[in-house]
């Protein structure tokens, strides 16, 4: 088809060639939201960036990430690099307290029975151990009721005349 314009020829696309380009973007988008449904991903328009292969992709690297926070992949994440992901997701599981196994500070206090303090104590002086993602720490219950039955714990809390009841 041939437009003319002021004194040029400009050559346009079929109707054809636009129904088949439609056609092709269709597909792709379709196999998108597939791929994203298949491994449990919430779409989001910035996945239309990607093609089918790179989202794959993407979804392997993130995936492990996410799982280790027991979160589910969001696809407006993925505009992002996998280290600011991973402190994203540190920073909601903070949050919502969903690390599989891990609890905060007085979360932990409460299973275990110790007041917040001195929990909180007994870490900053290595009596207890964490893990530190940013500015939060979890503890894991089954480490820190092993870690409270021991020689420096006791005596922690004989010097604050507190009695620890496993």
């Amino acid at each position: 088809m041939l437009f003319k314009g002021v004194g040029y020829v400009k050559i346009m696309k079929t109707e054809q060639e636009w129904m088949d380009e439609l056609e092709t973007e269709v597909k792709e988008r379709t196999a998108k939201k597939d791929l994203c449904q298949m491994f449990d991903v919430e779409w989001s328009e910035s996945l239309r960036g990607f093609s089918v292969g790179q989202l794959r992709e993407q979804i392997g690297l993130r995936g492990v990430i996410a799982k280790k926070y027991g979160q589910r992949l969001r696809g407006e994440h993925f505009n992002k690099t996998p280290e600011e992901y991973e402190r994203c997701l540190a920073n909601i599981a903070v949050r919502t307290m969903t690390i599989p196994g891990r609890y905060s500070l007085k979360h932990a206090s409460r299973i275990v029975g110790v007041p917040v303090d001195y929990l909180n104590q007994m870490r900053l002086k290595g009596i207890v151990s964490c893990k530190s993602i940013g500015r939060a720490n979890f503890f894991s219950v089954e480490t820190l009721k092993e870690e409270l039955k021991g020689p420096a714990a006791q005596q922690f809390f004989a010097a604050r005349r507190y009695e620890y009841q496993p």
